[in-house]
């Protein structure tokens, strides 16, 4: 019961303590200083620990996008091992620490940016295509499909993208060579499985 009035309480001030001839306007993340010691701590804690920790984790995804190279150029006859969503962990990491940047700049974060950066340029096809199990040519068929797109209900190509675009769209790996053809390829395939007109 005293929950429930003090919830009550909590939304009579919330309602009318408001002025409504008051705008509210938001305000970009990165224009927040924290200067308290518990929310402060954890962002810190988050930017100089586990930012590094996290790009750390996703070296397998990242030696996936070597080897790719190197099967693409010749240099080895053994191409990455198929895997659906590897790389969407990679992408989302690369967001996480793009956002990171933004409040707190970091060499050494930056120059690792780059680097994966440079290696998903070397692998994306120049018409945008960007998955490297099908790109080696092996992927799992029963999880990926036979070709390009021709799986997407399940073989996470739409969704590896997705949090790449998300990663770009927060960072600066705009720099990378990342194929124009890619926005139309989405556009293609979206209106290939019906999810536009």
């Amino acid at each position: 019961m005293t929950r429930k009035l003090l919830t009550l309480a909590l939304i009579s001030v919330i309602c009318c303590g408001c002025n409504t001839t008051e705008k509210i306007s938001p305000v970009p993340f990165n224009k927040v200083e924290l200067t308290d010691g518990f929310w402060k701590a954890k962002v810190d804690t988050v930017i100089s620990v586990t930012v590094p920790f996290s790009l750390q984790q996703s070296e397998t995804a990242i030696n996936r996008f070597r080897q790719c190279i190197d099967f693409i150029d010749g240099i080895s006859d053994v191409p990455a091992a198929a895997h659906r969503f590897i790389s969407s962990d990679m992408y989302k990491v690369l967001e996480g620490a793009a956002y990171s940047l933004m409040t707190r700049p970091d060499k050494e974060i930056e120059d690792k940016i780059d680097y994966i950066a440079e290696l998903i340029s070397k692998v994306q096809r120049p018409d945008g295509y960007l998955y490297i199990s099908h790109i080696c040519g092996n992927p799992i068929v029963s999880e990926m499909g036979p070709k390009p797109y021709s799986f997407v209900v399940h073989s996470h190509e739409l969704y590896n993208m997705g949090h790449l675009y998300s990663s770009l769209a927060e960072s600066r790996m705009f720099r990378c060579s990342l194929a124009p053809a890619t926005i139309f390829t989405f556009a293609v395939v979206f209106a290939r499985v019906g999810l536009i007109s």
